[in-house]
């Protein structure tokens, strides 16, 4: 199964004969280290998984031992599942794509682990989260969103867009925690995203220290004269207690 976008047609000149006939999306089951999850290729978000996010997911997913996590722009539940596996506490997932929802839901029964799925604003979860006793806070925080960035002539907006979503998940974090923060916009370089990162950390009144980069996986190989192919980045966050 393939799809094309629209404006990847354009921008590659194709002509209409040249791309490939639509296809009713279907779904597959696939395995990811060891758990299983229902894709829908071509019928999501890019190709229906986030097959870059692979190695960070089960990376972040080990450090959940004991913790309680929260899992935003949950999508799948990736993260979440990681997370459950490597016996979290308790995790809570969350998206507003009912259909992505509804694909974890089923892959956490699947794979036979309890997660909290939760149909939510991520910016509203957060806020509830931030205004919530120190103890009740989640220990890991998870925030991975969508493409914020889409071109240069969105950088300013979509800036305060991460700005905002940062600050709030330091703020939302309990002392002595954990967070992983992303970003795939490939129109903000590291520079100016480890930027952003330590703005929203002197904006929540947050002690943090830098714990590792993450970026995409062997698969998604960089060329040094395209910024762009280094298009996924995050940054794993320690809070001081």
């Amino acid at each position: 199964m393939a799809r094309v976008p629209d404006p990847a047609a354009r921008s590659e000149g194709m002509d209409e004969r040249d791309r490939p006939p639509d296809e009713a999306p279907r779904e597959t089951w696939i395995r990811e280290h060891g758990l299983a999850f229902p894709v829908v290729a071509a019928g999501g978000h890019k190709t229906g998984w986030f097959c870059d996010q692979r190695e960070n997911r089960r990376s972040v997913g080990a450090l959940a031992r004991g913790r309680s996590v929260l899992d935003l722009f949950c999508n799948t539940g990736g993260f979440a599942l990681h997370a459950a596996r490597a016996g979290a506490r308790t995790v809570r997932a969350v998206d507003l794509d009912e259909k992505a929802l509804a694909r974890a839901q089923r892959a956490g029964e699947a794979n036979q682990l309890a997660v909290d799925w939760v149909h939510a604003d991520a910016f509203d979860e957060l806020r509830a989260a931030a205004g919530a006793p120190e103890s009740e806070r989640p220990e890991l925080v998870v925030v991975d969103p969508h493409k914020l960035i889409a071109n240069r002539a969105q950088m300013e907006a979509g800036r305060k867009k991460y700005l905002d979503l940062f600050t709030l998940a330091l703020a939302a974090t309990r002392a002595g925690g954990l967070v992983a923060a992303f970003s795939c916009s490939g129109a903000l370089e590291l520079e100016a995203f480890l930027g952003l990162i330590f703005l929203s950390a002197r904006r929540a009144e947050r002690g943090v220290r830098l714990l590792t980069i993450m970026e995409a996986g062997p698969d998604h190989p960089q060329r040094p004269d395209w910024p762009r192919s280094r298009y996924l980045k995050g940054a794993l966050l320690a809070l001081d207690r």
